[in-house]
């Protein structure tokens, strides 16, 4: 093998072309001194930077070209004409700039960098051809700096590589733009194993050539590191999805892990990243992680196969099912919250959300606790839409009675098991927890969050790996596996999965389930959970059969983003459908700074918990502002209260013990119902950061309509 480096027009020794500058002119050029040099091929063109756009001409051209090894390389389809217009005005005062200095590389520079919204349009016109072997090589720490710009470089490089089998995306961990100079050994090894390759076809020419195409030659300092995609050909492509959540890892995401099904089989599965960052633990797609809420979804499996084996009814109230603790209610009639309600978030409990450290042995999570404290009805059953963890923490209470035991013991007998779900446990099996992938809070990500359990079982408690996660997405499109047990019919399966309430944002919710009525022109059921450690997702796909779990050790909102381009690899284009909405068009309930004449007065009541009742005195001018009195806490001047329809709200900051909240700063947030002369509603608590208690709160609220003169505060105060 030669390898030949030369130098473009304009740079080094070589002279500068003194017509208009055109991109296509470069190609000419590297053709005619590979002409003169008798290079006959096969040719590896390695190019980097803006190298890239002259490699890609050339191999679209020549056919001695027999592969690519691009080293940060320019691609076309990031270099849109807004892209273009952005770079020639960013760099061009800096070509000005450089000839003072060096005065041919300046103004060779400035000539490129003028023609840059030419070349662009040119470029997004040429076909680099897809049988032709090529290794896209990235840095980390890229020419490009502005994240908006990254990400879509990012996803232009995705694509270049996605759109054939014979592409490689290697990510180089830790280096500069500057690859060759930081890392040589990454370009070196793509370059042997390119060659290798050719050699390999059918009669091969004896000798070839790398051919080194660069931008400019100032170093960049970077460490080392290496990360391959494989692109299997008789697959779906997720080379894509492959560089994007390597692109997340190497941003600082601890551990990635997807797995996605079709047609009854995992069809491609990867795991990236670090479960355990103090050990060095990879994450492997049996690595256990924290599903969030998406354990609401295996619970409501669980409560499904007890209404089918008819142990339980969705129509009888969740009372009938408990023990000693029950629900209980200051307004309204506990009976009327049955279990399909609890199940579908409109018992009319409220949000809910409280764990415990392992090592706090008087935070209690106990089921008879949770109900004793917080099971209080402060909505109307049935009016309203309000998701709570509470909600589920009650049903797990509700599968442990039925099954005369604990609710780990309930869900493991009636679905891990059958399943074959052999890497799901609970939070609360120390020795299983072990294996597990640790969490990392978000806005602290090197340092694991403390162990805890949670008092909500059946909402948030349950530990599995992708792998096993996935079985359950194929269990839930009713795929039938041979390794399964049938614990639910199809019809109860379908039961499920059917839009049974509104949610607050126009969408619809079953049991356990969210329900998407046109996830691209398809039906979409999603369960999905999230906190500040964690991340979880079952996407499902029912008339495609597809179904695609991922889970992270971290919390994060880009869940969506990887979530989308996996499943741009898998469905067909876009049903056109008449039911087509985005987010403009979902109806939402407007809120208001003026009152309803209901309202306006003074109001007296109590806040009722556990521990005791705390009186609250409200205070609504006819202005719509007024003020609050909580407990012996002063008065609190509110400049507007909101109004939505018959529902007043309104903000606190909270005071030390209220209930369970601890001795960091928190918040109170009210919203009463105006029902005949009283406001009854909810107190839910929320703490502020930097606090790292994320325990939500909620306790019942009952005023009554003060006579004139009563009250124990005022807005004139």
């Amino acid at each position: 093998m030669r390898t030949v480096v030369y130098d473009r027009a304009g740079l080094g020794k070589s002279d500068a072309n003194p017509r208009p500058y055109r991109v296509q002119d470069e190609a000419t050029a590297l053709r005619r001194a590979l002409d003169r040099c008798d290079i006959k091929g096969p040719i590896i063109l390695v190019p980097h930077s803006y190298g890239g756009f002259i490699s890609e001409i050339t191999a679209s051209e020549d056919k001695r070209v027999r592969g690519l090894v691009m080293v940060d390389a320019n691609v076309p389809s990031f270099f849109d004409d807004k892209e273009a217009a952005l770079i020639s005005a960013r760099y061009t005062p800096l070509a000005k700039d450089l000839i003072k200095e060096r005065p041919n590389l300046g103004r060779n520079l400035l000539r490129q960098d003028q023609a840059y919204p030419a070349t662009a349009r040119y470029m997004r016109r040429v076909h680099v051809p897809l049988d032709l072997p090529a290794i896209d090589i990235t840095a980390e720490h890229t020419w490009v700096d502005i994240p908006a710009e990254l990400s879509a470089m990012r996803r232009a490089h995705a694509e270049f590589v996605a759109a054939s089998s014979n592409r490689v995306a290697v990510f180089a961990k830790g280096s500069g733009h500057y690859v060759s100079r930081d890392q040589p050994e990454i370009v070196i090894n793509a370059v042997l194993r390119l060659a290798s390759q050719i050699q390999q076809q059918p009669s091969p020419p004896k000798r070839s050539a790398a051919i080194a195409l660069a931008q400019s030659h100032s170093p960049v300092q970077t460490p080392r590191g290496m990360a391959e995609v494989k692109v299997a050909p008789d697959e779906p492509s997720f080379s894509k999805v492959d560089a994007l959540i390597r692109d997340y890892v190497g941003k600082g995401v601890p551990s990635i892990a997807i797995a996605v099904t079709q047609h009854g089989r995992i069809i491609w599965e990867e795991a990236v990243g670090l479960a355990d960052r103090d050990e060095r633990i990879a994450a492997t797609v049996d690595t256990p992680y924290y599903l969030a809420s998406v354990s609401k979804t295996i619970t409501a499996t669980a409560l499904m196969k007890l209404v089918q084996d008819g142990k339980v009814s969705l129509d009888a109230p969740v009372n009938d099912y408990l023990g000693e603790a029950k629900l209980t209610s200051q307004t309204w009639n506990p009976a009327d919250a049955t279990i399909k309600r609890m199940a579908t978030h409109t018992a009319g409990l409220t949000s809910y959300d409280r764990s415990c450290l392992l090592n706090d042995a008087e935070c209690k999570t106990d089921a008879a606790d949770l109900i004793q404290r917080y099971g209080v009805i402060v909505w109307r059953p049935g009016d309203q839409f309000d998701y709570s963890n509470a909600d589920y923490g009650i049903l797990g209470e509700v599968i442990a009675h039925s099954y005369r035991g604990n609710f780990a013991g309930a869900i493991q007998k009636s679905v891990f098991e059958p399943l074959r779900m052999n890497h799901c446990f609970l939070d609360n099996d120390l020795k299983k927890m072990r294996s597990a992938a640790l969490r990392y809070d978000s806005s602290q990500s090197e340092r694991s969050s403390p162990p805890q359990r949670s008092s909500t079982p059946g909402a948030s408690a349950i530990y599995c790996s992708v792998r096993d996660l996935a079985q359950f997405g194929m269990f839930s499109l009713k795929d039938h596996l041979e390794t399964q047990k049938s614990i639910l019919s199809d019809h109860s399966i379908d039961e499920m999965q059917k839009p049974l309430v509104d949610t607050d944002d126009g969408g619809s919710y079953g049991l356990g389930w969210w329900i998407q009525s046109d996830l691209n022109g398809y039906r979409g059921v999603l369960a999905q959970g999230g906190t500040r450690d964690a991340t979880a997702y079952l996407q499902l796909i029912p008339s495609q059969d597809i179904s695609v779990a991922m889970l992270w050790n971290t919390g994060t909102s880009d869940g969506s983003e990887v979530m989308e381009q996996v499943l741009a690899a898998l469905r067909p284009p876009a049903q056109d459908t008449a039911s087509h909405t985005s987010a403009s068009e979902v109806p939402s309930q407007s809120s208001s700074t003026k009152p309803l004449q209901p309202v306006i007065g003074t109001w007296v009541g109590l806040v009722h918990t556990y521990k005791g009742d705390v009186p609250l005195t409200i205070v609504i001018d006819p202005s719509g502002g007024g003020s609050a009195q909580l407990g012996p806490e002063p008065v609190v001047h509110i400049p507007h209260f909101r109004f939505a329809g018959n529902a007043v709200k309104c903000s606190l900051s909270g005071f030390p013990g209220l209930g369970d909240t601890g001795p960091d700063p928190y918040d109170i947030d009210f919203k009463l119902y105006a029902v005949g002369e009283a406001l009854v509603g909810a107190a839910r608590t929320q703490t502020r950061p930097p606090s790292e208690d994320t325990s939500q709160l909620f306790y019942s609220v009952r005023l009554q309509r003060a006579a004139s003169g009563d009250g124990r505060s005022s807005s004139s105060r």
